[in-house]
């Protein structure tokens, strides 16, 4: 049956009467067979086969990420019933990892349901207003820009979305599963390069996902086989042919001939699509249909032959190879490309605010907790001597401070291979953060900071008049916090100008978060975290947080969390420092950062505890040594073990 309020809508209505009669004909061997689908007294529904297994939503929340071969073989069965289906004019609309049911016993034989009968978004009757039937539908994790710019969907938005299945199989989360607010994973979609494949995934597959989360269709490939063979290909190291790409789509799937892929964003207010996603000259909808639908008995002759990519029992054609464009620069360049377009930057605000009240309306006011996969480690731990202990991440290189070994030892982000010479410190090593193209070490003994490019070039010391020990950004200032001198050093990111303020409430300021013009001091002496206005320091205001506190944090929500290292807690306070909650995390809490949803907390005692700010919930990562800080990366957190002489990777495991 089809659920009341989506029956109730008169444009769902006629889109399920008309492309119902589509989707009950297609007979493919990777498309649920729909047998009716019909209306009786008001209801609609739709009779299909059972098919016996999990979908792939399931499968990731049990099992993990799959093997990349893994994944391409279902996306690629997937792909093969998307061009089909596009060949006879049928947009899906709702690619998503629940609508892919797989046959475990049959070599994860994969079926792609709902078609015909995804919510979707629509532009509606009323110019720039967005309606509420399907307007957000689940979560926002595949849905591609035109969609929510209000423009024409095609086949190119069904291979946008299989993009982000691809992605979400073979990482275990989709590519801006940590934007936890739905307006930021809105902006992410329409603005954000994808994330690298975390660990040791190929380049080239890399690029074929890039190039199918291309924010202008024109820029992806036109058709999902294509998609499927070109990551079929990047596993085994070859190449495929842009020649040999070709659309299958037709009708209300292909591409508007002459009009741009996506409308200009400034005239989404004054042009209002048809509910089919149609537009001129595309062939009108089929008149409703009075009687429910039944498929027909299939015939030899009835056959798809669109190109498609096979299943994996049929031998697949050899993908065109040569010195032809590959993936790589078929695909959208990583930066620069898809930034803002400064000129309209008004209307992408209007139109985000749009789709946020939609989303509320839909999702509920985000009251529900989001809960996550179990956290786990990647890979081996990254040997690194000379007791690690500061760690950020920034423009793909992860670099780390360390103490005995006097160095911010660079790695590339995506490998964890060594990346150049490390930058030499003149002393011990504390703390590091990274903001404005450049890494910045606090050295206490040396009473400066050192800042270096991720190259490695570029190294400055910067005298700060006193030994510092944490430090964070904050719009083009680096602070850094001076216990000895109850007071905060500032450094202008632009010229290396040095100055501070006092902090004359703090006995002991050691370790401190930025943002918003607001800076969070913990003071190990007092057991206090200080609210402090740089424009007003002598007007701290003072929070008792609990026994020897360290850490501290701030969450999308504003929270401020802050680690007791002898108390084994972390508490949580709001803007205004009223404590509002807290959880027991391991044993000696140390260093936190926020990312992925959750706040990570590096655990003395060999853990990483993961707090979810929905319920305060804690899930636990044991890795090795003496956690002492933790890095959110592009798809992975990032450990230092301190007396385990390493740096470890933890996949945060994805929303469920």
């Amino acid at each position: 049956m089809i659920a009341a309020d989506l029956a109730a809508d008169d444009a769902f209505r006629e889109r399920f009467r008309s492309e119902s009669r589509i989707a009950v004909s297609l007979r493919h061997p990777n498309v649920v067979p729909i047998h009716h689908a019909g209306e009786e007294d008001g209801l609609l529904f739709v009779t299909m086969d059972l098919i016996d297994g999990p979908d792939l939503r399931r499968m990731l929340i049990a099992n993990g990420a799959l093997p990349a071969d893994r994944a391409v073989a279902i996306v690629s069965q997937v792909a093969s019933a998307l061009d089909v289906a596009h060949s006879r004019g049928l947009v899906h609309r709702d690619i998503k990892p629940g609508n892919v049911l797989v046959e475990t016993g049959r070599d994860d034989h994969a079926y792609l349901t709902d078609f015909g009968l995804a919510k979707r978004f629509d532009q509606a009757t009323e110019a720039g207003a967005l309606t509420r039937t399907g307007a957000f539908v689940g979560t926002l994790d595949y849905v591609a820009p035109e969609q929510i710019r209000g423009g024409r969907v095609d086949a190119r938005t069904d291979v946008y979305a299989l993009g982000c299945v691809m992605y979400e199989a073979i990482c275990g989360r989709a590519p801006f599963a940590d934007r936890e607010e739905n307006v930021a994973k809105i902006y992410a979609h329409l603005q954000d390069e994808p994330p690298w494949l975390p660990g040791e995934s190929d380049g080239p597959l890399d690029e074929v996902i890039a190039r199918a989360l291309a924010k202008e269709p024109r820029d992806r490939y036109p058709s999902a086989g294509d998609l499927a063979r070109a990551a079929a290909a990047a596993l085994e190291g070859d190449e495929v042919l842009r020649s040999a790409e070709r659309s299958v789509a037709t009708g209300k799937a292909a591409p508007e001939t002459g009009e741009p892929a996506i409308p200009p964003i400034e005239d989404t207010a004054e042009s209002v699509a048809e509910p089919g996603g149609g537009g001129a000259g595309q062939p009108p909808g089929e008149p409703p249909a009075t009687e429910p639908m039944t498929a027909p008995e299939p015939e030899p002759s009835e056959a798809m032959t669109a190109p498609a990519t096979p299943i994996p029992d049929t031998p697949a054609p050899p993908a065109a190879t040569a010195e032809a464009t590959s993936p790589q620069a078929a695909g959208p360049p990583r930066s620069g490309s898809s930034g803002p377009r400064w000129g309209r930057i008004a209307a992408v605000l209007a139109l985000l605010a749009a789709a946020a009240v939609a989303a509320v309306l839909v999702l509920g006011g985000g009251e529900e907790t989001t809960t996550y996969a179990q956290p786990k480690v990647v890979g081996e731990p990254i040997p690194l001597e000379g007791m690690p202990v500061g760690i950020a991440v920034g423009e793909g290189t992860v670099g780390v401070a360390t103490r005995t070994g006097q160095t911010i030892s660079l790695f590339e982000e995506k490998t964890g291979k060594p990346s150049g010479e490390p930058v030499s410190l003149p002393a011990k090593g504390e703390d590091v953060t990274f903001t404005d193209g450049a890494f910045w070490a606090s050295v206490p003994p040396a009473k400066a900071v050192v800042t270096a490019k991720p190259s490695g070039s570029g190294r400055e010391e910067i005298d700060i008049g006193g030994a510092g020990y944490g430090i964070a950004p904050d719009d083009g200032t680096v602070w850094v916090a001076q216990p000895g001198e109850r007071r905060l050093a500032s450094i202008d990111t632009s010229d290396t100008s040095v100055s501070s303020i006092p902090v004359e409430a703090s006995d002991e300021p050691a370790q401190l978060a930025a943002g918003d013009g607001v800076i969070w001091v913990v003071d190990r002496g007092t057991g206090q975290v200080f609210r402090i206005d740089p424009n007003n320091p002598g007007e701290a205001q003072g929070f008792p947080t609990g026994a020897n506190p360290k850490g501290v944090a701030v969450s999308a929500d504003g929270s401020v969390w802050v680690a007791n290292t002898d108390g084994g807690t972390v508490v949580r306070l709001d803007g205004s420092g009223e404590q509002t909650g807290q959880a027991d995390v391991g044993g000696d809490p140390r260093l936190m950062a926020y990312g992925f949803g959750r706040v990570w907390v590096a655990n003395g005692d060999g853990s990483v505890d993961a707090i979810n700010p929905g319920d305060n919930s804690v899930q636990t990562v044991e890795v090795e040594g003496s956690p002492e800080d933790v890095a959110i990366g592009t798809s992975e957190v990032w450990v230092t073990t301190g007396t385990g002489s390493s740096v470890v990777r933890i996949d945060p495991g994805a929303a469920e």
